[in-house]
């Protein structure tokens, strides 16, 4: 008797489940497996929503937080050597309206004195570091002097008015600013006009901005073209900053 038939005699069992069709019946699987594998995807879910939504939160706050402290350095550039003559008259406002709040001035101006004390940094090398908030033309340093900006540097840079500045000045007397704080901006689309006096105005939506010349004039901007520019976005200001000019066309 061959190999083969010996082993069917000996195995008989295993010879009829091989003949049996491979057939995987959906049965065989447990009933309760299924909700229990929803419910670890829904908390897996869940989960990484609540992570997700937590960084959102985070990064909100982080956001808050720096432009409060860049409204903080604004305010203390702004105010200058005045800030504590501006101090004692907002205490006393306070006192002589018999306000029980008059004491929680204090810290906010603390706030304001760490940001500007010292008013002027040295580096290593000697060279003198500032912080102040551009006005449109010019930086209002924060020893409450005006710091003179170069216009094509105020122009690449497109600032507008609240950015604040860093104003470094090497031992060779050179002015380096650095635009560290910048403002949320607008675009706005207006005319561009030429005033008496020879400078260059944008008006648009019943307002108007002054605007440097040296943009004005890399764009070849005349008087009837339109000019695309970038204001504080929630702060109302004086100036705006040209991003490009829309040349008119003639008929």
């Amino acid at each position: 008797m061959d190999e083969q038939n010996q082993n069917q005699i000996n195995f008989p069992e295993l010879n009829d489940l091989m003949e049996q069709p491979a057939v995987a019946s959906i049965d065989a699987v447990p009933t309760e497996v299924t909700p229990k594998i929803h419910e670890a995807t829904m908390k897996t879910e869940l989960k990484d929503l609540e992570i997700s939504f937590n960084f959102e939160k985070i990064e909100l706050i982080k956001k808050i937080v720096q432009e409060t402290q860049n409204n903080l350095r604004r305010i203390s550039c702004l105010l200058g050597e005045d800030a504590p003559k501006f101090e004692e008259k907002i205490k006393q406002s306070f006192l002589e309206s018999d306000i029980a709040a008059a004491p929680s001035v204090a810290p906010m101006f603390q706030g304001l004195k760490t940001v500007s004390q010292p008013d002027v940094a040295y580096g290593e090398s000697g060279e003198r570091i500032m912080e102040g908030v551009f006005n449109g033309q010019n930086m209002i340093g924060a020893d409450g002097k005006e710091y003179l900006v170069p216009s094509n540097y105020a122009s690449k840079s497109k600032l507008v008015e609240g950015d604040i500045l860093k104003l470094t000045i090497n031992a060779r007397g050179n002015f380096l600013f650095k635009q560290i704080g910048p403002m949320e901006r607008n675009r706005v689309i207006g005319a561009l006009e030429e005033s008496e006096s020879g400078g260059w105005t944008v008006a648009a939506a019943g307002k108007k901005w002054r605007v440097l010349t040296a943009p004005v004039t890399y764009f070849k901007g005349e008087a009837g073209d339109e000019a695309v520019v970038l204001i504080p976005k929630n702060t109302p200001s004086k100036w705006a900053a040209v991003e490009n000019v829309i040349k008119r066309v003639e008929e």
